[in-house]
C-alpha cells in the first residue's frame, strides 16, 4: 500500500505536510505540500484532513484550477445525507439555473466579494429563468443561503483564506403578511368547491388547518371516523419530478387533532365514491397507496399542480388571491376570534411551541380559555357568536 502522506519536522513546532496526488498522465508523481505551524499532534489532525477531501474529491492540484463550481457539486454531495430530498433538490436546482452559470468556472481561490456582489446584482435585475425580469429578495436570500455555507464549509477545510459571501450587500426581505378569509368567504369556498376536483383537499384545509402536504399526505387508515379525529404522520412531496410520502417537518408536526362532524360527513360521502370509482375502473384504478386525495384514476396529487389548479379555481370563482396555506391561517384566525387559547391552537397546527403561534398571529391572540372542540362544530355548524 504507497504511502499516501508525510510529515517532516523543519524546526521547533513547523512541518512540512507532502500529499501523494493521483498520478499525471505520464505516470509521474503528484504531490501537494503543506507548512504546519504548531504541535506534532495538530499537524497529524491536519494531514488527516487533507486525506479526508483527497478522498472526497475536495482536494486537487493548484494546476487544476479548484473551480467553485465543481467545489458545490463536492459540497452538495457531501451534506446530501443531513439534508432531505426536497432541500437537497433545491439547492441542487438554484446551483445549476443561477449560480454555476455566472460564478461555476471562477477558482475558489479567486473568488472575490466583488464578484459575488455583481451576481447577486445581476440575479435581481435580470436573473429570472422566464426572461421576465429579476428574482425576488427572497430567492436571492435562497441561494445565499447556499453560497455562504458552501464557502464557509471551504474555509473551515483551509480550502480558501476567508469567507467572501460575508462581506455582499443583501436587499431586505419583506415578511409576508398572512391572508384571511372572513367566515361568509370560507363558507363560499366550500360552496363553490364543492361540485370540482380540488373540493376534498380545501375542506380537510379549512376544517384541520393543515398544511398542502400534509392535507395530500393523508391516507385512509389515518382518519377515525368514529373518535372523529385525523392523524397528521407523512406529507407528500415532489421530489425530482417523482410523488413521494416523506416524513413532517417537526416532531410537534406529527399531531392527532379532532375534526367536526361536517367534515366526517363530507369525508365518509367521498370514501364512498371512490369506492364506487374503484368498482366502475377496476384494475385502472391506481390507488395502491390507499391515499385520501386522489385524481379521478386514483392517482395521487401533485402539490405544485395542485397549487395551481386551486389558484385557477379562485379566480374563476371571482374569489379572494389567496394561497392553500392561507387556509391555514384562516383556520387559526376562526380558532381566535372564538378567543381559543393559543396552546391549543399550537397544537392543533403542530407548531413547535406557543411562541411560534404568537409570531404569526399576534394580532389575533386572545386569553379567554375555551374547550377546542365544540367551538369547531360551532363555526362551521351555526355562525358563533
Amino acid at each position: 500500500m504507497r504511502n499516501r502522506g508525510s510529515i517532516l519536522r523543519k524546526k521547533e513546532n513547523v512541518w512540512k505536510i507532502t500529499i501523494e496526488l493521483e498520478k499525471d498522465a505520464s505516470g509521474k508523481r503528484n504531490r501537494k505540500y503543506y507548512t504546519y505551524h504548531g504541535t506534532r499532534k495538530g499537524a497529524e489532525k491536519f494531514k488527516t484532513q487533507r486525506l479526508k477531501e483527497l478522498d472526497e474529491g475536495l482536494l486537487v492540484d493548484e494546476n487544476d484550477r479548484y473551480k467553485f463550481g465543481m467545489y458545490l457539486d463536492c459540497w452538495l454531495k457531501s451534506i446530501s445525507k443531513a439534508k432531505k430530498p426536497t432541500t437537497i433538490e433545491e439547492y441542487s436546482h438554484y446551483i445549476n439555473k443561477h449560480i454555476k452559470p455566472h460564478l461555476g468556472n471562477i477558482p475558489i481561490k479567486k473568488l472575490k466579494t466583488e464578484n459575488i456582489q455583481k451576481f447577486y446584482n445581476y440575479e435581481l435585475e435580470e436573473g429570472r429563468l422566464d426572461g421576465k425580469g429579476g428574482v425576488s429578495p427572497k430567492t436571492l436570500k435562497n441561494i445565499h443561503r447556499i453560497i455562504h455555507p458552501a464557502l464557509e464549509s471551504a474555509y473551515n477545510n483551509d480550502i480558501i483564506y476567508k469567507n467572501v459571501s460575508n462581506g455582499v450587500v443583501l436587499p431586505k426581505v419583506e415578511k409576508y403578511e398572512a391572508k384571511f378569509l372572513c367566515y361568509e368567504q370560507v363558507m363560499e369556498v366550500l360552496e363553490k368547491a364543492r361540485t370540482t376536483d380540488i373540493y376534498i383537499p380545501v375542506a380537510i384545509g379549512i376544517f384541520t388547518g393543515a398544511r398542502r402536504g400534509e392535507v395530500l399526505g393523508l391516507k385512509w387508515e389515518d382518519i377515525d371516523f368514529k373518535d372523529k379525529t385525523i392523524f397528521f404522520q407523512r406529507q407528500l412531496q415532489d421530489i425530482e419530478k417523482e410523488l413521494r410520502f416523506t416524513t413532517l417537518k417537526t416532531k410537534s408536526s406529527v399531531r392527532k387533532i379532532d375534526i367536526p362532524q361536517q367534515l366526517v360527513n363530507i369525508l365518509k360521502q367521498y370514501k364512498i365514491e371512490q369506492a364506487k370509482m374503484k368498482l366502475k375502473l377496476g384494475e385502472e384504478y391506481g390507488n395502491s397507496d390507499n391515499a385520501v386525495c386522489v385524481n379521478e384514476m386514483g392517482k395521487l396529487i401533485n402539490p405544485k399542480s395542485y397549487s395551481s389548479k386551486f389558484k385557477r379555481f379562485l379566480k374563476k370563482n371571482d374569489l379572494p388571491q389567496i394561497r392553500f396555506h392561507d387556509l391555514r391561517h384562516t383556520h387559526a384566525s376562526l380558532l381566535y376570534s372564538q378567543h381559543i387559547p393559543d396552546k391549543f391552537i399550537a397544537e392543533r397546527l403542530g407548531h413547535s411551541s406557543c411562541v411560534t403561534t404568537k409570531e404569526i398571529y399576534t394580532h389575533l391572540y386572545k386569553e379567554d380559555k375555551i374547550k377546542v372542540g365544540n367551538i369547531i362544530e360551532n363555526i362551521f355548524e351555526n355562525k358563533a357568536s
